[in-house]
């Protein structure tokens, strides 16, 4: 008898890994949690790094789309000078927007892993997860402090008042909202490129082609990094052998 049931990618991989841990009576992938740590490491390294050439290519494509013109350093040339620039900034842009969102989600994979980890050795003493997180790898513990429940998994030990509620509630906004502009600025910069291109250039089929390329690219980060957090349909065969095949749950209660 196979039973539905709505689950993301994300999900299903902390799921799945919460039920490969409760199989692995031998302690197998336990004795792996330091090698898990390490790629965690170099995860986090390349999302920052992806992020970072973003950023700096987004900066530049929003100087070469203000009609400005800058003397490259150490070449005593012009920006306005070098052919199909703002062409090679935009679709350069576009390809770094897919590896951004692959080493995000790679990223968040890892984290995704140890989490279970976390939560499993928290669960006899009933303890916040988050600390044991936060003594084996780089969190974010300056989000933790600010938002309004401080122990998602449990009880608060200091409830907040009205005041600190309010700060948090606004807090939550404004960093949401920051990182949805983000991404909305570099489709922005990347739709007034195209605009330019296609207007002062004579580019006949080839700017078909590049269109293609670079409009193709940055739908598909979004394709990606949507479909990674989106639930799906999947079915789990209750008849089968395997322990706990639905699993228990893993995120934090409501």
């Amino acid at each position: 008898m196979k039973t539905k049931i709505r689950l993301s990618p994300m999900t299903r991989l902390y799921a799945t890994f919460d039920l490969e841990l409760e199989i692995d009576k031998q302690g197998t992938l336990n004795n792996l949690r330091g090698k898990f740590i390490e790629r965690l490491v170099v995860a986090e390294q390349k999302r920052d790094a992806t992020i970072r050439s973003l950023f700096y290519i987004d900066a530049a494509l929003a100087i070469l789309v203000s009609g400005k013109s800058l003397k490259v350093p150490f070449f005593d040339i012009a920006t306005s000078d070098l052919p199909a620039i703002l062409e090679i900034v935009t679709a350069t842009g576009a390809i770094a927007a897919v590896f951004v969102v692959i080493a995000f989600i790679n990223w968040a994979s890892y984290d995704t892993i140890l989490n279970q980890f976390a939560i499993r050795d928290a669960q006899p003493t009933f303890i916040d997860p988050d600390f044991i997180q936060a003594a084996e790898k780089q969190t974010e513990l300056t989000m933790k402090l600010l938002r309004k429940k401080f122990n998602i998994w449990g009880v608060d030990f200091h409830e907040p008042g009205r005041a600190f509620s309010t700060y948090a509630w606004i807090t939550a906004i404004l960093f949401n909202a920051l990182c949805i502009l983000f991404p909305i600025l570099h489709f922005i910069l990347t739709a007034m490129s195209l605009n330019q291109t296609y207007v002062h250039s004579d580019m006949g089929a080839v700017y078909i082609i590049y269109f293609g390329v670079v409009s193709l690219a940055n739908f598909l980060a979004v394709w990606i990094f949507v479909g990674a957090y989106r639930d799906f349909t999947f079915f789990v065969d209750l008849t089968g052998d395997t322990p706990a095949v639905v699993p228990r749950p893993s995120e934090p209660p409501n």
